[in-house]
């Protein structure tokens, strides 16, 4: 039984370093959503957040510009971070219930 907490004491290590790992590189990303607006001379991005109750936009250039694109990788980047995340607190949690279960039978 022993072995087993071992294994499981393990492997919650492993997910508080990866879910740590992940909000690191999270916080150094974009937040929110590109908004391209059209004007009279064409078609603007704006990199739109909260902030408490608004929304901010802030200008990021001309649709084609390299600017926008690279702006929506690093958005669509954190998207993938942010469920990668959530599916390691999902298995931490379970590693955290079945450790609880372990231990109360020893």
């Amino acid at each position: 039984m022993s072995m087993m907490i071992d294994v499981l004491m393990e492997e919650k290590r492993r997910l508080e370093a990866l879910i740590h790992g992940y909000d690191e590189q999270i916080s150094r990303l974009p937040k929110g959503s590109i908004s391209w607006k059209k004007r009279e001379s064409g078609e603007y991005g704006y990199l739109a957040y909260r902030v408490v109750n608004s929304v901010k936009f802030d200008y990021l250039g001309k649709k084609g510009s390299e600017k926008p694109e690279m702006i929506a990788q690093k958005i669509k980047r954190r998207r993938e971070l942010e469920m990668k995340r959530g599916e390691a607190a999902r298995n931490l949690k379970q590693i955290n219930r079945m450790l609880h279960a372990a231990k109360k039978s020893v």
